[in-house]
């Protein structure tokens, strides 16, 4: 590989404040300083012209000229420190004298005293007030249209010059071409006319200030590939007249470049990039061409690495560290660390290449691993039918499509493919914890394919690549339609399929509206076949008169056309591509864009039952008020099943009242435990209460049908089964009383737990309560209370029943018939007595 090194064309008054940049490097400071040292002789000083914030300092030809040589120096030290050294220089007008340099002819110090005395000759001399401009036309054209009193300057390429001459002459030309259409661009020149027979004038002056600082016995290299127009050879000695004679003749840029090698790397060091339009259109298309500096308004640090980054890309070895100054170890224990300075940028999306786990097994089989926990995958975890997360229908054909097209050389975009007599013979359940493997077979010949998963075939049909899909589709316009109005969105949709046993995720949630009778609807588009055919399935499914969970166990014909899908989602904008899908009840067919799925079978199946934790319970007989010792869960307990075995009811509403003067834990709460028991009971629905104020059991945590309130926030209608407290009897607060009274459903309930031998039973006829049950629990007493119920003696009949003797199982009939005949509400009451053996409560 050559690395050529292309010194700066002379164009532009550029702004080199990039030198103000560069100077935070110590090799290139270091340069900066050595022209420096020179120059503060002639009363002139370097750093002060590169770093100035005056715009028009550059103005001077001599300034101009000083930071333009001395900031290329500066660049060519700091390539050279990292290890960069061209094997092959071009210099492009005044950058021959870098070439000098670079070559190794010249000294920093010799350089930039001949830059300072170039630019003293120009300034001295009398020449007249030129200008320099670029065109982009034929050399042959441009001999003819040039005035007598311009000459060209510079042989960039053949159709690339630079004209110089009188200000007036050219600014006369440029609108002459301007007018035909061509293409010119004027160059900020000093008002100097380089390349031209005007710099005539400043020559002698020019040769006598370079011949007291040149050396005379100098000779360049080989490597040093000269634009002049002089034929100099490397026995010629680098003299002031070869330095002088360049800046009177044309620069030969068009020829020199000729010679190039094709595996080249080149390094334009102009501060503005302006050689690279040149160097892209007319180098070989191998070579490769890097701008130490990008044409930018923002000069920074890092505009200059990045180019130094590219020349890594181009296969150099950059050694970056020299840089910067060397670091001595250790370091001081306040030295940031680097890493948490370096980030990834995530601000751009780009594509990468991945390789599918296939394994080929010969040219009609092929093995597919599928593990949801793997990217390309993961979308599958939101196909879940009854509760288990099953491989899609779809899934498979696509992936027998991919297989089918691959044995074409096709991509299965391109191919348009006809499945037919599909049966979906079992389903595949996924799991993220084992990888499941596909094989997958199809027949030369017969064309039949074949899924197999394990030793089980788990999908058979056959697939074609038809000559003409057109003709494998069925006319729509045949069948009678009229689009439904669809009413239903998507929150909608997958409410019903839920309730169906379908719990759809992520893009398998792709019916964004549909009609309620399920005939028309509309599917987003996610680039995902396997989704987007999945949806127009569950069409089929809310087409279904019934709520019974289907699963398709056939598909007569399935026929994809991906070109004509494709071109319809070129109609839609990016943010909102659906397609319109139908359902064909005459045609038996379902079809959306390019799709059309007939003849397709689904089969019922049960749905998986919920497992509840087993409830072991006994009968067994419990004295109501004997004033018998019990734990206070078991006294909780049997109340709770007592008020639920007087009212036959679903939902239970149950309120637990904690007044401020209570003094109790949340700890000594029985509403959690209420919770809990009629959680074992799976018919009944309840909800329990905590009422309380807001100050007490703030940060309380309890179960999810418990709920905490304040008195205030309760309503009328609360209608509740048992509202419990604590020492409800002793407060005697006809208030309170009044207040949890309302709160209780007609002979509803009453559970305090009240302190022993505290108890006035004499309220209870006050506010009309009975006792239910009345149980110990260490030096408390639990109390069940109900409202008063006065009942008639002729409203209810007394009936014993015997284990041995069934006669009174006619009495019982004849009375039942009495009470239904003359509809008086009778209460039957069956008594059961010394008799372990009888079975009234399951007659009950």
């Amino acid at each position: 590989m050559h690395v050529h090194i292309c010194i700066l064309k002379f164009r532009n008054f550029i702004k080199i404040f990039i030198g103000r940049v560069l100077m935070k490097f110590p090799v290139f400071a270091k340069a900066i300083q050595k022209c420096g040292i020179v120059l503060r002789s002639y009363g002139i000083s370097l750093t002060d012209i590169l770093t100035s914030d005056n715009k028009n300092i550059f103005d001077n030809i001599l300034n101009f000229l000083l930071s333009l040589i001395g900031l290329q120096i500066g660049l060519v030290d700091l390539l050279t420190s990292i290890g960069i050294v061209p094997d092959f220089i071009i210099g492009h007008s005044i950058g021959e004298l870098i070439c000098g340099y670079a070559d190794g002819c010249l000294t920093a110090e010799e350089t930039i005293l001949s830059a300072y005395f170039i630019g003293l000759a120009l300034h001295e001399s009398k020449i007249i007030n030129g200008s320099m401009a670029e065109i982009n036309l034929d050399l042959e054209t441009l001999k003819v249209m040039c005035p007598s009193d311009i000459d060209i300057a510079c042989y960039n390429s053949f159709s690339n010059f630079i004209v110089s001459g009188p200000t007036n002459s050219i600014k006369k030309f440029l609108t002459k071409l301007q007018a035909n259409s061509i293409s010119i661009k004027e160059i900020s020149c000093g008002y100097i006319p380089f390349h031209s027979r005007y710099i005539k004038p400043a020559v002698a002056k020019s040769e006598e200030y370079l011949n007291r600082t040149l050396p005379q016995k100098k000779f360049y290299s080989s490597k040093w590939l000269t634009t002049s127009s002089h034929e100099y050879s490397n026995t010629i000695p680098l003299c002031s007249k070869y330095y002088t004679n360049h800046l009177l003749s044309p620069v030969l840029f068009a020829k020199t470049i000729r010679s190039v090698p094709r595996d080249t790397v080149t390094i334009e060091i102009s501060p503005q990039n302006i050689l690279q339009h040149i160097l892209n259109n007319y180098l070989y298309s191998t070579v490769t061409n890097v701008a130490l500096y990008e044409r930018t308004e923002d000069h920074n640090n890092e505009i200059f690495l990045e180019s130094i980054g590219k020349l890594y890309n181009a296969g150099l070895q950059p050694q970056i560290a020299n840089l910067y100054p060397t670091v001595e170890f250790p370091v001081s224990r306040g030295t940031p660390m680097i890493s948490p300075l370096i980030r990834w940028d995530h601000l751009e999306d780009l594509f990468v290449m991945r390789v599918c786990k296939k394994k080929i097994i010969d040219k009609k089989e092929i093995v597919v691993s599928i593990s949801t926990i793997d990217e390309e995958f993961v979308y599958l975890t939101g196909h879940v039918v009854n509760e288990k997360n099953l491989f899609p229908a779809m899934g498979y054909l696509f992936y027998i499509w991919e297989m089918i097209a691959s044995l074409k050389n096709q991509e299965y975009i391109n191919t348009p493919v006809v499945f037919e007599g599909v049966n979906f013979i079992r389903a595949t359940v996924l799991s993220q914890q084992n990888e499941i493997e596909l094989t997958l077979s199809i027949q030369e010949g017969s064309n039949r394919f074949e899924i197999i998963e394990g030793d089980n075939a788990i999908v058979t049909g056959t697939v074609r690549i038809p000559t003409n899909i057109e003709n494998e589709k069925i006319s729509a316009n045949l069948a009678e339609y009229i689009d439904d109005e669809e009413e239903m969105n998507t929150k909608d949709i997958y409410k019903e399929l839920r309730l169906r046993g379908y719990q759809y995720t992520g893009v398998f949630r792709g019916l964004k509206s549909a009609s309620v009778t399920g005939s028309n609807g509309h599917i987003a588009w996610t680039s995902n076949w396997v989704a987007f055919m999945d949806s127009m399935l569950q069409m089929m499914i809310l087409g279904q008169n019934s709520r019974s969970l289907f699963v398709p166990t056939r598909i007569r014909k399935l026929t994809i056309d991906p070109k004509y899908h494709t071109q319809i989602i070129q109609n839609y904008p990016i943010e909102d591509r659906q397609f319109s899908v139908r359902r064909y009840k005459s045609l038996d067919a379902i079809i959306s864009g390019g799709i059309e799925i007939c003849g397709t079978v689904a089969t019922p199946i049960s749905r998986r039952q919920k497992v509840v934790n087993t409830v072991l319970e006994e009968y067994k007989f419990v004295a109501h008020r004997d004033l018998g010792t019990m734990s206070l869960q078991d006294a909780v307990r049997v109340s709770v099943h007592i008020a639920l075995e007087c009212y036959n009811v679903t939902s239970v509403q149950i309120i637990e009242f904690i007044d401020d003067s209570d003094n109790v834990t949340p700890e000594d709460l029985n509403s959690p435990y209420i919770s809990e028991i009629l959680n074992d009971l799976p018919q009944i629905r309840h909800h329990t209460k905590l009422v309380t104020t807001h100050k007490k059991f703030r940060n309380i945590s309890l179960p999810d049908n418990v709920s905490t309130t304040e008195i205030t926030k309760l309503s009328k209608d609360e209608n509740c089964l048992i509202v419990l407290g604590f020492n409800i009897l002793t407060k005697n607060s006809k208030k309170l009383y009044k207040q949890l009274l309302s709160l209780i459903m007609p002979q509803g309930f009453l559970l305090t737990l009240e302190k022993s031998g505290t108890i006035d039973y004499s309220y209870m006829k006050t506010y009309e309560l009975d006792v239910i049950v009345e149980k110990q629990i260490n030096e408390k007493t639990l109390l069940l209370l109900k409202k008063t119920q006065n009942i008639a003696k002729k409203q209810y009949q007394i009936m014993h029943v015997s284990n041995y003797d069934f006669s009174w199982i006619d009495e019982l009939k004849s009375i039942m018939s009495v009470q239904n005949e003359t509809s008086i509400d009778t209460r039957i009451i069956l008594v059961a007595q010394g008799d372990f053996e009888c079975g009234l409560l399951g007659f009950i």
